[in-house]
């Protein structure tokens, strides 16, 4: 008798210290959990974490402007006028991307060296304070299209993240005066070269935009009859509503001294 009303006794305390601790933690639903936080990180009210220094957002950048219009081109110019316009080949929208530190781009210069007395190519940082790289550009008699390279040197390089904005002017023959005729700009981003943006290199995707087109035209220039490199420049083209460019011919242009 002694050892169950002994054993009745026990039960009943554990029982009283069992209801006694829930009534406690009801009382407090707000209890802070034993879970240290994150070192970096903030707790938000909701007991979350969140980075203490969130990613800066990508900029909403302006469409780029492939074909000649707007205020860089002058309602006077002296260049006659072509079936087809100068352009850009890159699309309208962004971001455009280059996983190389140095920009190669390619225009369709409507006009030859008879008609163009000059081109002229900048590229500046985001915020439009820093010029990266400035040249002149003297074409060659037959319109086509034309491929500029910024040097390899340190100074021209991309760095990873950055965005930059680029233009190309034309002067044609018989301007005398310091605005151009025709302009096209545009930008472009580097990004750090991923295994995906590797596969994408090698299967010219759009996704890489300026890669794709510096190394498909180095490549049909070596070998113009391959089918397999052709269908993708026309894919490309045709990406950007330029079709009618497929079949115009690479030509070289002659870069002066930047300056």
């Amino acid at each position: 008798m002694k050892l169950t009303r002994m054993y009745w006794i026990v039960a009943i305390s554990l029982l009283q210290i069992t209801t006694s601790f829930n009534r406690a933690i009801a009382q407090n639903p707000s209890t802070p959990s034993s879970t240290p936080p994150v070192p970096g990180r903030q707790t938000t009210p909701g007991g979350g974490q969140q980075s203490a220094n969130p990613p800066t957002p990508s900029p909403t950048l302006p469409d780029n402007r492939t074909r000649p219009g707007g205020s860089l081109s002058s309602p006077d110019s002296t260049c006659p006028p072509t079936k087809q316009p100068l352009t850009a080949l890159i699309p309208p929208q962004n971001p455009v991307i280059t996983t190389n530190a140095t920009l190669r781009i390619s225009f369709y210069v409507p006009y030859g060296s008879d008609t163009v007395q000059k081109g002229e190519f900048s590229l500046v940082t985001q915020d439009e304070k820093t010029r990266i790289y400035k040249t002149q550009i003297t074409l060659s008699p037959t319109p086509g299209i034309i491929s500029i390279d910024v040097p390899s040197e340190p100074e021209y390089a991309l760095t990873e993240g950055q965005y930059y904005h680029w233009y190309f002017k034309l002067y044609c023959q018989g301007n005398d005066s310091s605005s151009n005729d025709l302009a096209v700009n545009g930008w472009v981003q580097r990004a750090p070269l991923t295994p995906e943006r590797e596969r994408q290199v090698a299967e010219f995707s759009p996704e890489v935009w300026y890669d794709s087109v510096a190394n498909l035209r180095d490549l049909l220039q070596d070998s113009p009859e391959d089918e397999t490199l052709q269908n993708s420049w026309e894919t490309l083209l045709r990406s950007i509503n330029a079709e009618e460019l497929i079949s115009e011919p690479f030509v070289d242009s002659a870069t002066i001294q930047p300056n």
